[in-house]
């Protein structure tokens, strides 16, 4: 079973995604493919996170159970969080309508892609970063996806080796991806 997380400390970090992956490994299990189908078991995952020391000033809370097999997070300008999920294909879109930390929705937003691990938000676009190309959703939070929407390509060619070719996409201070 796979989580994503929120860390509170004025920002979200993906590096919660890890935290989720080691620290829940023993619950690792097949899922359905559909987020919203998932019977997570957010008791035990709620257990999990009351175990975890942070340091003063961090806070650690589930904010869905419905991303499969989550990886990389950005989050957008308008508080969505999007995840790329390197084994099922899907990048995910999760929503917090109502602001009080955990998600009401979770749409996937694109389905199909090779092993979408990297994911990075900037200027109202997504980027995607699959092992063999990058591409881009413009206006990614215009509206909610409900349905899977198509990206547009930014740059095709990669090396599509899987052996340490997944692609954790991030912008610099610079600006450049």
């Amino acid at each position: 079973m796979s989580a994503m997380w929120r860390m509170k400390s004025g920002v979200a970090f993906p590096i919660a995604a890890l935290l989720a992956g080691l620290a829940f490994a023993p619950m690792a299990h097949a899922v359905d493919p559909d987020p919203k189908s998932e019977q997570a078991d957010e008791a035990s995952i709620e257990a999990g996170l009351a175990q975890l020391k942070l340091p003063p000033g961090f806070h650690i809370s589930l904010v869905t159970a419905h991303t499969p097999k989550a990886r990389e997070l950005a989050h957008g300008a308008k508080g969505t969080i999007y995840s790329g999920s390197r084994e099922d294909g899907t990048v995910f879109e999760v929503i917090d309508g109502d602001g009080d930390g955990r998600a009401e929705t979770v749409n996937r937003l694109v389905e199909g892609l090779y092993a979408p691990n990297g994911v990075a938000f900037k200027d109202g676009t997504l980027y995607l970063g699959e092992i063999n190309r990058i591409s881009k959703i413009e206006g990614v939070e215009d509206q909610p996806h409900p349905n899977a929407v198509t990206p547009v390509m930014v740059k095709e060619g990669l090396p599509s080796d899987q052996h340490h070719g997944l692609k954790f996409i991030r912008f610099g201070p610079d600006g450049k991806l």
